[in-house]
């Protein structure tokens, strides 16, 4: 499944914010050393006073145990899942012992998974489906390991690997097998064209360097490293891309103030709800090690010119969310942006749908359309129902503008947009997200109206 990564895990040294996790530093282990601490004091107290006319010992201290947390609040960048309650202030012994050595606290897994559909009903029938388990170790050479199976997708990524104060390092291998990109579904003016698909598969090993600022600021460099293979569905008269390795350097400037549970942020949670502020600047630049033109024919020895790119690629970049809750009502806002030149097929961006996994556009098929230039905005009003609100229902609306929507290789820009009604409904463990969409009616589009829906099922099994 291929994934549209807007944002990464950051964190706030100073307070080591991250995915939800407000702990200061060293509290994390702050009630094994204090319990340490009380323990010889009293041990001392007891070697001085032996006798048992002695009058009562004095106690030292009551320590404060460390009780259960409710969810942190602060919420950092999501990509490192790491869940881990605040201790309470503790209360110092009478007598203050030598401190002992931290010890670290224990690794945990966590274990979370949704399975769902996105399918156009009107004005043909098209559509995929998607299962996804994640597992995630905290404490793992002091980051998080996360293991992640997504479809047709195998991801194992170390993240958040302290190399100085404020310096983390994120290392991962990816692989995605046959539908990478949602190749084999081609897509023009709405309509699928069978003939025109093709396979799409690559290996990637990624790496991301992190120096964090302060007030919630972060520079962010970011490497990949893919090699593509590609195969004929049925038809070999579409010519395949060159099977090649990319190079990818991103540098990106990130501001996060999101405050939000921990929990927003597991793999069972399609759609976080959001509250704060987050943006993100970013330029990068792509390298192909060979390019040539591919795709169908569109006139006799002419091939497709959408798709007849060079070597390099060069994109710039913004997203942004912003959440605000008032009693039941919750609005949220999503902007997604690019301005690239020197792309292909194979590098585009997705848009369309209304998966996590594109540039959502109510109504339309998932990735229908492909596009290196675009503005896009989304915003929903959701009610909260139930005791402590911990379901919604809502509506979301979205438009904006997209390079070249008809696929023919001219740079005309073209509207797009569409609405939904959803509801999200949350059980404990479980959740249930279910969405009904319609696109709205621009010249582009063959026919209509286009009809969509999605339906998901997720759960944390550990």
């Amino acid at each position: 499944m291929t994934h549209r990564v807007t944002h990464h895990a950051v964190r706030n040294p100073e307070t080591d914010e991250q995915r939800g996790t407000r702990v200061p530093w060293r509290a994390a282990h702050a009630p094994t050393a204090a319990r340490f601490r009380a323990v010889c004091v009293l041990a001392s107290a007891l070697i001085a006073t032996p006798t048992a006319a002695q009058t009562e010992q004095a106690e030292p201290t009551e320590q404060a145990e460390p009780t259960e947390q409710a969810e942190p609040t602060e919420q950092a960048e999501p990509a490192a899942r790491t869940e881990q309650a605040e201790p309470t202030e503790q209360a110092e012994p009478a007598e203050q012992a030598e401190p002992a050595q931290a010890t670290p606290s224990p690794a945990r897994w966590t274990v979370a998974g949704v399975a769902g559909a996105d399918a156009n009903i009107a004005p043909a029938f098209t559509g995929h489906g998607f299962l996804a388990v994640q597992a995630a170790r905290s404490e793992t050479l002091g980051g998080t390991l996360r293991l992640t199976y997504n479809t047709d997708t195998l991801d194992a990524t170390l993240e958040r690997l302290p190399l100085a104060d404020r310096l983390e390092l994120t290392v991962g291998l990816r692989g995605e097998a046959l539908i990478a990109g949602l190749n084999l579904d081609y897509f023009q003016r709405g309509r699928r064209l069978s003939d025109r698909g093709f396979y799409a598969s690559y290996l990637q090993a990624h790496a991301r360097l992190q120096g964090h600022l302060p007030a919630h600021n972060t520079v962010e460099l970011e490497t990949q490293v893919r090699r593509w293979w590609f195969r004929q569905i049925g038809d070999d008269s579409v010519v395949l891309p060159q099977e090649t390795w990319h190079t990818q350097l991103r540098l990106s400037w990130i501001y996060w103030n999101i405050q939000v549970p921990a929990a927003e942020w597991e793999a069972h949670r399609v759609f976080q709800r959001v509250e704060g502020f987050a943006f993100r600047v970013a330029a990068d630049v792509l390298v192909r090690g060979r390019a040539g033109a591919f795709g169908a024919e569109v006139a006799p020895g002419q091939l497709d010119p959408r798709n007849d790119a060079g070597r390099v690629a060069t994109t710039l970049r913004l997203w942004a969310a912003a959440g605000v809750r008032s009693g039941a009502l919750r609005v949220a806002g999503e902007l997604n942006g690019a301005w690239g030149t020197g792309h292909d097929d194979i590098t585009r961006d997705r848009l369309g749908g209304l998966t996590p996994y594109v540039v959502r556009i109510p109504g339309l098929p998932w990735a229908a359309l492909l596009s290196e230039r675009y503005l896009v905005g989304e915003g929903r009003l959701a009610l909260g129902v139930g005791r402590d609100r911990p379901h919604e229902l809502g509506v979301l609306l979205a438009g904006g503008v997209v390079n070249d929507p008809r696929r023919d290789g001219t740079r005309e820009a073209g509207l797009v947009g569409g609405g939904a009604l959803f509801m999200d409904l949350r059980f404990g463990n479980w959740q249930l997200h279910a969405q009904g969409a319609m696109a709205a009616p621009v010249g582009w589009l063959r026919g209509g109206p286009y009809l969509s829906g999605l339906g998901t099922v997720g759960v944390r099994l550990r």
